[in-house]
């Protein structure tokens, strides 16, 4: 258990089977980056019950860090200043859109900030989104959930994987839901640019 192999794949394996490993006793460990990876994967399921027991087993929304340049999705959640917009740009573009919705509303719960500024860009969730830098975690994710997929599982696990196939194209249906919640379109980063001129200017609105 100690590269976080197990925990990984029994976030694929869903809610039942992700319960059962902790109940024989795997501690799930807030500052391991494979558990972060976790954590990373059960925030793109967009699967509630799951995020709940990794806030529950103390991992954090909002853990202050210095700005982390690694683009390796465990890593950055281990380091990030504000995980929780990672994670909630994540879940914004599950594939499953009610449960996309049902995961931003449980992470707004929790104390995610729908404005918050991350990085040294200052970018909200809403143009993290815009401007593709969301898209490139869910990339991430699904890069390290194919690697242990093909690695360490059998044909079953495998196809799991077809659930997380052109979640990525779900960026447009992820921002509508960030702004049904109340995200700005218009505050400018540090770059002068917004969600909203963003979108235009790739002509994507």
């Amino acid at each position: 258990f100690g590269d976080g192999l197990s925990i990984q794949l029994a976030v694929l394996g869903g809610e039942a089977f992700f319960k059962l490993l902790l109940e024989h006793g795997v501690q799930l460990r807030p500052g391991h980056v494979g558990h972060c990876r976790a954590f990373a994967c059960a925030a793109l399921l967009a699967n509630v019950p799951t995020l709940t027991m990794f806030l529950d087993a103390g991992f954090s929304l909002d853990k202050q860090a210095s700005d982390n340049d690694d683009d390796t999705v465990g890593l950055l959640l281990e380091l990030d200043e504000n995980r929780g917009v990672t994670l909630l740009a994540l879940a914004a573009q599950t594939k499953d859109r009610n449960a996309a919705e049902a995961a931003v509303d449980f992470l707004l719960e929790r104390g995610v900030q729908l404005n918050q500024l991350t990085g040294s860009c200052n970018h909200t969730p809403l143009l993290r989104l815009a401007l593709g830098v969301a898209g490139n975690n869910v990339s991430t994710v699904n890069s390290f959930v194919e690697k242990i997929t093909k690695t360490k599982v059998d044909e079953y696990e495998v196809k799991r994987l077809q659930y997380f196939e052109e979640t990525s194209d779900y960026g447009l249906l992820a921002r509508q839901l960030l702004l049904e919640k109340g995200a700005d379109p218009l505050f400018l980063n540090r770059r002068g640019k917004s969600a909203l001129t963003v979108t235009a200017w790739r002509n994507d609105i």
